[in-house]
C-alpha cells in the first residue's frame, strides 16, 4: 500500500485566494505577535512545499535533450515549473482528506505505532492516507492564523517562497516509466497576471540556498506526476527570518497537462517535531510565550516514526499547490 496518493484539489479554476495580510487587523500592541505567529505558521504551512537540502550532489543530467534557457519546439525533453499557488488540505464535510500513504499501511486508532492516531480516507475512497496536519488547520485559525494560506501566497507572489520542479528526460508527457524530478528553489520579482498570480514563462536565476534535490521514482502514469519517497530540507524565508523544515518519506504528485501546467498537486511526508520546535523557538524571539502557544498546538499530533520512549517524532501532512512553466539564468545565481 506504499506511495498511495489521492484527493489533489482542483485549484486551475477553483482556488480562492484566501484573506490576506490585509484582512487581519491586530490589536494596537499586537503587531509584532501577530507578524511572529504568521511568520511561523507561514513557514510550517511551507513544508512543503517541500524537502530538501541533501547532502550529496544532485546526479547529472545526461539523457535530457531540452535546454530550458532557450526556446525549442515541442515535444520538450525538460521542463521546469515554479509553483504558483499553495493551499492547506483540510478535512472535507465527509471527513475525508486529500494527501499519502506515508508508512504504507492502513492504521486505526489502536495502532500503537502511531500512537493512537488513525489514517484518513482520500475524497476518492482511498484508505491509509497519512495527513494528521490537517486536522491541525482549524486549530490554527482559532490560535489567529486565519490568514496563513494568504500570506502563503503574498510569499510566493512577492519571491519570497519560489519553489521550482524541474522534469528531465521526458519522452511522453501521458505516460512515462522514468522521468527524473529535481527539487529547486528560485530568486527573483515575479510578474503577475490579471488573476493575480504568476505569469507563465518568467526566467528566475536559482537561489544560492536551492536545496538542488533529485527526487528518486519520477514517472508519469496516466497523465500524473508520482514520485518515490525522499528526505530532506527546505530553506524559505518569511517576514525576513530565515527557516528550515525538515521532511522524512516526502512524495510529490501532480496532474500534468502537456508541458503547460501542474494541476491537483500535492506534496506531503511526515515533519519531525524536533523541526518545527527550533521554528517555533526562532518565531517566539523577543515574544515572551509564544512559542508555548505554539508548541501547545502541536502537542500530540504526532504519528510517525515511533521512538525507542514511545512517542511519535513526526507529524504527517500535505499541501495543495499549481504550477506554471518557468525558466533559469544559465549559470546565474540570486539571494
Amino acid at each position: 500500500m506504499a506511495n498511495k496518493v489521492s484527493g489533489g484539489p482542483k485549484m486551475a479554476t477553483e482556488t480562492t485566494r484566501s484573506s490576506s495580510t490585509s484582512s487581519v487587523t491586530p490589536r494596537a500592541g499586537w503587531l509584532s505577535v501577530t507578524r511572529r505567529l504568521l511568520s511561523f505558521g507561514t513557514a510550517l504551512a511551507s513544508l512543503a512545499v517541500v524537502s530538501a537540502c541533501a547532502t550529496d550532489e544532485p546526479t547529472p543530467d545526461t539523457k535530457s535533450r531540452g535546454d530550458l534557457t532557450v526556446a525549442l519546439p515541442d515535444p520538450y525533453t525538460k521542463r521546469t515549473f515554479v509553483f504558483d499557488t499553495v493551499i492547506l488540505t483540510r478535512k472535507d464535510a465527509n471527513g475525508r482528506v486529500p494527501g499519502f500513504d506515508v508508512d504504507g499501511k492502513t492504521s486505526g486508532e489502536d495502532d500503537l505505532d502511531t500512537c493512537g492516531k488513525a489514517d484518513a480516507i482520500a475524497p476518492d475512497g482511498t484508505v491509509g492516507i497519512d495527513n494528521q496536519f490537517a486536522g491541525l488547520v482549524p486549530l490554527i485559525e482559532l490560535a489567529g492564523l486565519g490568514a496563513l494560506e494568504g500570506l502563503v501566497q503574498s510569499s510566493i507572489d512577492n519571491g519570497s517562497i519560489l519553489l521550482l520542479l524541474d522534469l528531465s528526460d521526458v519522452q511522453d508527457w501521458k505516460n512515462d516509466p522514468s522521468v527524473q524530478v529535481t527539487l529547486r528553489a528560485a530568486a527573483g520579482t515575479p510578474l503577475l497576471g490579471t488573476d493575480g498570480l504568476l505569469l507563465a514563462g518568467q526566467t528566475f536565476s536559482l537561489s544560492a540556498r536551492s536545496p538542488e534535490l533529485v527526487i528518486p521514482g519520477g514517472r508519469i502514469e496516466a497523465g500524473v506526476l508520482r514520485t518515490g519517497n525522499f528526505d530532506g530540507r527546505l530553506p524559505i524565508q518569511v517576514f525576513g527570518v530565515d527557516y528550515e523544515l525538515d521532511m522524512r518519506k516526502a512524495q510529490v504528485s501532480a496532474t500534468v497537462l502537456g508541458d503547460d501546467r501542474l494541476e491537483n498537486g500535492l506534496v506531503g511526508g511526515g515533519i519531525t517535531l524536533k523541526s518545527i520546535e527550533v521554528l517555533a523557538a526562532k518565531a517566539a524571539e523577543g515574544e515572551g510565550d509564544l512559542d508555548d502557544l505554539i508548541l501547545s498546538l502541536i502537542a500530540g499530533v504526532g504519528d510517525l516514526a515511533k521512538d525507542e520512549a514511545g512517542n511519535c517524532t513526526q507529524v504527517s501532512a500535505a499541501l495543495g499547490f499549481t504550477a506554471v512553466p518557468a525558466f533559469l539564468y544559465p549559470g546565474k545565481t540570486g539571494q
